[in-house]
């Protein structure tokens, strides 16, 4: 499993990419798509750290 940090570099780097891309471009969405799933393994990562904390 990767580390927190390294999903927020790839997510950072997925949004530059992103940007750079015409709004309607397939490969835009592609992006977005893995963009997306990036950012929910982030947080499931983040909730399972916190999880004894509490």
């Amino acid at each position: 499993m990767k580390s927190a940090a390294r999903l927020m570099l790839e997510r950072a780097e997925l949004q530059r990419r992103i940007s750079a891309l015409p709004a309607m471009s397939h490969r835009r969405v592609a992006l977005t798509e893995r963009l997306k799933e990036l950012t929910a393994r982030e947080l499931k990562l983040s909730l399972a750290g916190t999880r004894g904390r509490a």
